[in-house]
């Protein structure tokens, strides 16, 4: 079984998920009464039962593979300070090709990626080029269709990604 490594806060967002999860199934197996009644007691021909079956398992095929993740998950812990290296908990400034402006990623854990925000999960495509790179490397990478130099300038703690 293939490991997944999480942070903190990402740990904290699978529990939260499923106690929500478990909540929205607690709350549709509830309305089985008023959905038997809706449809004149009955469970066949009751397009209302039929949708609560679907939407029930939906929410628990989602539970089982949130679940799953959780079991295959180690929480990460900080990197120790000073930074010398990309990984899990590290913010990274960087040029791409010619560009006379820096940009900024933080890498964060398995399925914690947010590209609006600027935070890209170590197992991404992208990331997964960054990590162990040290200020001062420079790698070739594609992004869309092109194939860009990246130099790294900076890796530094994230603590955010740790509360």
């Amino acid at each position: 079984m293939k490991s997944l490594i999480v942070t903190p806060k990402g740990m904290n967002k699978l529990r939260n998920e499923v106690e929500s999860l478990r909540r929205q199934m607690k709350e549709l197996q509830g309305q089985t009464a008023e959905i038997m009644e809706v449809g004149g007691n009955q469970w066949h021909d009751n397009a209302s039962f039929d949708q609560q079956g679907v939407d029930l398992r939906r929410l628990d095929a989602k539970l089982r593979e949130i679940q799953e993740t959780i079991s295959k998950a180690t929480v990460a812990t900080p990197p120790e300070a000073p930074v010398f290296k990309v990984e899990i908990g590290t913010r990274v400034k960087f040029y791409v090709g010619e560009e006379t402006k820096p940009r900024e990623v933080v890498v964060v854990g398995h399925g914690e990626s947010d590209p609006d925000n600027d935070l890209y999960a170590y197992d991404t495509p992208f990331a997964s080029q960054l990590i162990k790179k040290k200020p001062g490397d420079e790698f070739s990478t594609q992004i869309g269709r092109a194939k860009e130099n990246i130099y790294i300038l900076s890796v530094q703690l994230a603590p955010e990604v740790f509360t």
